[in-house]
């Protein structure tokens, strides 16, 4: 039989195949099955800081809400939801939270958006990690248990002191000068710590820091002291972001003390010795004397290298010497001097007559020696002698038996009718030169009209101070009494003392009050570069009037008038 072969039939089934091919190529590929990228977030608006109640606003990148689907959006502390988002706007959510909930200072915060499970998303979740700063309290202020009875019992040694007196306090004051604490009075909250909330509609983060102290000191009678008494007024204006501020408590500038050993043969009494520390124990042993001392275990860091620190010397009368930096050596150092130990080589720094002479006035010069030894530094000038040949002065300094490091740094002074100026300059060995640059007035400007007082400059030296000088001097019961006003600033000044509401009639001295509000004063207007004179490049100018009653409306200064005061900040 022969085989069923239809041709029609087998083109209707190739003509089917051929078709089927053609439709499959032509059906569009599932979007779902492409891979997917989550939309990124953002801060709708950057942020300084947060008070109170605060709201954050992120944003999402535009995305297709029909593909992808966001199930929930949280702001995160420290890995816990802190808030879940609100949806303000078209990709837009809100988080709007109690700031007080974190803790002060920079905080890192985390902005978690979970989507749904779909094809082609390899991430479910988009993060956006940043910092913002909580900025709820002034700074904490802590007094330490006994602060004031430890400020009358530290009062210099004198015979003649029959009695001596101390009270401090303090408040706070807004950024426009209006006082909003009470004048809390240190010695009724010694152990605590202060915490002022930052008040509700305060915008800024700058604020007044007021501090009081008034010391008195009775004598019995005598033809060399009288019965005086300080009152100061210190006013600073300050960051609330700024570290707490502390009576008693973390001024120190050592960890305390430690314990070296020093032996010599009895033979080196017979030369000059001198020394700095406590003597712990001193033991003789047949030719030998050894001597244990207690001496300053300095704190490390740079911002420490203006701490006075220990000393031994031995000098003979041909000029050999034995110089120790002892609060530099390691704690249970044992040194056993012998006379090998003895040198004679020394730097030599002179200052010639002219070096003295200035236009504004006569100049004189300090040495400073900074050592230096595994980033604890230290200060000391007793190993510096000064001899004088026809006006030049001879400035021999001794180097150190143990292996130190050392800076020395000039400081120059220049003292005149109408000028004092500083500046220090800095050598790593000696002698110097060019240390008497004192810093130009051309870029300062300053003025005073009555209370209205400007101190502006367009120096670039970072780190810059400014302050506001008063001084006045009267009598109070058997008392002469020195009165200070400061005002203090990391910058330039322009203020208006009569602008300020410190209710300072309400504090149980009211001389403060007057020292403020007083125009019949020694009035300074100071620019310095850092806080301590022996840094590098550091100056310090001042610009004072001496005000009395026919002048205490307006002062204007002329740019050729120039003034300095060298003043150490009262730490009360």
């Amino acid at each position: 039989m022969k085989p069923f072969f239809n041709k029609a039939l087998l083109f209707v089934v190739f003509l089917g195949l051929f078709f089927n091919c053609t439709v499959k190529d032509e059906v569009p590929e599932n979007p779902i099955a492409k891979e997917i990228d989550l939309p990124n977030l953002s801060l709708v608006d950057s942020v300084d800081f947060l008070r109170r109640t605060a709201k954050l606003s992120v944003v999402f990148e535009d995305y297709d809400k029909e593909i992808i689907n966001l199930q929930e959006v949280g702001l995160y502390y420290k890995g816990s939801l802190l808030v879940e988002g609100n949806a303000s706007a078209d990709l837009v959510y809100d988080f709007e939270f109690d700031s007080k909930l974190l803790s002060e200072g920079i905080q890192d915060l985390e902005v978690i958006a979970q989507f749904e499970e779909v094809e082609g998303l390899s991430e479910t979740k988009n993060t956006l990690d940043f910092s913002v700063e909580i900025d709820n309290y002034f700074p904490t202020i802590s007094i330490k248990e006994g602060y004031v009875e430890n400020i009358i019992s530290s009062a210099f040694n004198n015979s003649y002191l029959q009695d001596h007196k101390a009270n401090f306090a303090f408040f706070i004051a807004d950024n426009e000068g209006k006082r909003i604490t009470e004048i809390f009075d240190v010695s009724q909250h010694e152990g605590d710590s202060i915490n002022v909330e930052i008040p509700e509609g305060y915008e800024g983060q700058e604020f007044y820091l007021g501090k009081i102290s008034v010391f008195s000191y009775t004598y019995t009678p005598n033809d060399f002291y009288y019965n005086n008494k300080d009152k100061n007024f210190y006013l600073e204006k300050k960051h609330s972001n700024e570290s707490s501020i502390a009576y008693g408590e973390g001024s120190g500038n050592s960890n305390g003390d430690k314990e070296i050993t020093i032996t010599y043969p009895k033979a080196f009494e017979n030369y000059n010795f001198s020394f700095s520390g406590d003597i712990i124990e001193q033991t003789e042993e047949g030719d030998n004397i050894t001597l244990k001392l207690e001496v300053i275990n300095h704190k490390e860091g740079i911002e420490y290298k203006n701490v006075f620190g220990n000393y031994f010397i031995l000098k003979k009368s041909n000029g050999e010497y034995i110089f120790i930096v002892t609060s530099l050596l390691e704690s249970g150092s044992v040194l056993n001097l012998t006379e090998s130990d003895f040198r004679n080589d020394y730097l030599t720094q002179t200052f010639e007559q002219s070096d003295y002479e200035h236009a504004e006035g006569p100049v004189s010069f300090i040495i400073y020696p900074i050592y230096e030894n595994k980033n604890q530094y230290c200060v000391t000038t007793n190993a510096i002698s000064k001899s004088y040949d026809n006006g030049i002065t001879i400035n021999k300094i001794m180097k150190p038996l143990n292996e130190v490091n050392v800076e020395y740094h000039i400081v120059s002074y220049l003292f005149g009718a109408t000028v004092d100026r500083r500046v220090t300059s800095s050598f790593s060995t000696l002698p110097g030169n060019n240390f008497v640059n004192f810093t130009s007035d051309e870029k300062i400007t300053r003025s005073i009209n009555g209370n209205e007082i400007k101190l502006e400059t367009t120096l670039e030296e970072g780190n810059l101070k400014f302050q506001f000088r008063k001084t006045t001097t009267s009598t109070e019961e058997g008392y002469k009494v020195y009165n200070v006003f400061v005002y203090h600033s990391n910058s330039e000044i322009d203020i208006n003392l009569s602008n300020f509401e410190l209710k300072l009639e309400e504090y149980s001295d009211p001389d403060i009050n007057e020292i403020f509000l007083s125009n019949n004063s020694n009035i300074s207007l100071i620019v310095q570069k850092d806080e301590f004179f022996i840094t590098d490049k550091y100056f310090y100018n001042s610009y004072k009037i001496n005000s009395s009653n026919s002048r205490t409306n307006y002062v204007e200064l002329p740019k050729n008038q120039h003034e300095f005061l060298i003043f150490d900040e009262t730490n009360f």
